[in-house]
């Protein structure tokens, strides 16, 4: 047990270091089933401030698909449900920005329900509710 937590607090630094220049690390940890302790599966991820800002500043650029990437990768690869609602929220953003040459209005909608309805304790969920009550939704 003192080893994972080892192999934790190291991660949670490389992560630091990596969060500055808006790198992402995702580091898995299992136990031996046959070692005689619980077996158990964990897994840390983290997303660092720089990747949201990078996937703003690829929107502004007008470079929706990078944008898109990142918002999917962090929804796709981070473990806190208050992370994912934010990337799915970005994500729809970036969808149904008219400044979109492949807008999609009806994903982007997709990707908001899916916040409302899978994580409805974030703060995304009620900004997500909000847009989908307005009129232009």
């Amino acid at each position: 047990m003192r080893q994972s937590g080892m192999v934790i607090c190291c991660s949670a630094m490389l992560a630091l270091i990596l969060g500055g220049c808006g790198l992402s690390a995702s580091v898995s940890e299992e136990t031996d089933p046959y070692s005689g302790e619980e077996s158990y599966s964990r897994e840390v991820s983290f997303a660092s401030k720089d990747n949201f800002e990078r996937a703003q500043e690829l929107e502004m650029a007008r470079d929706f698909d990078g944008a898109i990437a990142i918002y999917s990768n962090i929804y796709r690869n981070h473990a806190d449900d208050e992370v994912k609602a934010r990337a799915l929220l970005g994500w729809a953003h970036a969808e149904h920005s008219p400044f979109n040459p492949d807008r999609d209005a009806d994903a982007a909608k997709t990707r908001l329900r899916m916040i409302v309805e899978d994580y409805p304790d974030t703060e995304a969920a009620a900004e997500a509710a909000t847009e989908l009550d307005s009129p232009g939704a």
